[in-house]
C-alpha cells in the first residue's frame, strides 16, 4: 500500500512495534512531491520485492 497520510504512517511504525503483521506500506510526503517519481519509485518497489519481503516493513520515499 501506498500513502502521504501521516497518521497512517504512525499507526504501521505503531503496529510494528507491537508485533502486529501488515502487508507492508510505501510512504511518501505529499509536500514537495511529484506523482511521476513516486511512480517510479514504485514501479522499483515492485521489480526489487517480492511481496513477502514487504510484509510489516515500511519503505520511505524520497522526494
Amino acid at each position: 500500500m501506498f500513502t502521504h497520510d501521516i497518521r497512517f504512517n504512525a499507526m504501521a511504525e505503531d503496529w510494528q512495534r507491537q508485533g502486529i503483521e501488515f502487508a507492508g506500506l510505501a510512504f511518501g510526503r505529499y509536500q514537495g512531491a511529484y506523482i511521476g517519481q513516486y511512480v517510479s519509485d514504485l514501479e522499483l518497489l515492485a521489480k526489487v520485492y517480492d511481496p513477502k519481503d514487504m510484509e510489516n516493513r515500511i519503505e520511505y520515499l524520497p522526494y
